[in-house]
C-alpha cells in the first residue's frame, strides 16, 4: 500500500539517487584533485626549468673522440653523442630528443657547432628541451677535459 501523497516506488528510489549523487561527487573530487596535481607539477617543473644553468666547456682539454651525454629534468630527457675532432665540436647527434625537439632542437644544435659553446642563449618558447640539450652536451664533454 502507498502512503497518501508518495508516488509508487518512490521509496525504493531514494537509496539509488543518494548512490548516483555519491558517485558524482566522488567523479568531481577526484577531478579536481588530478587537476590540482597537475597544476602543482608545472609549477615545479617550470620553477626547475628556469634556474636550469649551462656552463662552457673548455673545448682545448676536450681530447679527439666521440662522447655520450645524458640529461634529464623531470619529464624531458635528451641523450646526445658528441664528436669532438682538433679540440672542436665537430658533430652533436640527439639519440633521445626532449619534447618540443621538432620545432627548435634542430637549431640549437647548429647553434653549437657554429658557435663552439654550449652556454649559448636559447630561443624563446622551447627553452628548456634546449637547456636540456645543452646540458647533455655538456655532460659528455665536460668528464672528458684532461
Amino acid at each position: 500500500m502507498v502512503e497518501p501523497g508518495k508516488v509508487e516506488g518512490e521509496q525504493e528510489n531514494k537509496p539509488r539517487r543518494r548512490g548516483l549523487w555519491i558517485a558524482l561527487i566522488c567523479v568531481v573530487v577526484i577531478i579536481v584533485a588530478v587537476a590540482a596535481a597537475a597544476g602543482i607539477y608545472a609549477i615545479v617543473f617550470s620553477s626547475a626549468a628556469s634556474r636550469l644553468e649551462v656552463g662552457n666547456v673548455d673545448l682545448s682539454r676536450v681530447p679527439d673522440g666521440t662522447y655520450e651525454g645524458s640529461f634529464r629534468l623531470y619529464h624531458d630527457s635528451a641523450v646526445v653523442r658528441v664528436v669532438v675532432k682538433d679540440h672542436r665540436i665537430d658533430e652533436v647527434t640527439v639519440v633521445i630528443k626532449p619534447s618540443g625537439f621538432e620545432e627548435y632542437g634542430e637549431e640549437i644544435v647548429e647553434r653549437v657547432l657554429r658557435e663552439q659553446a654550449i652556454d649559448i642563449d636559447t630561443v624563446s618558447g622551447s627553452t628548456t628541451s634546449q637547456k636540456v640539450i645543452l646540458r647533455a652536451i655538456q655532460d659528455a664533454l665536460s668528464g672528458q677535459q684532461d
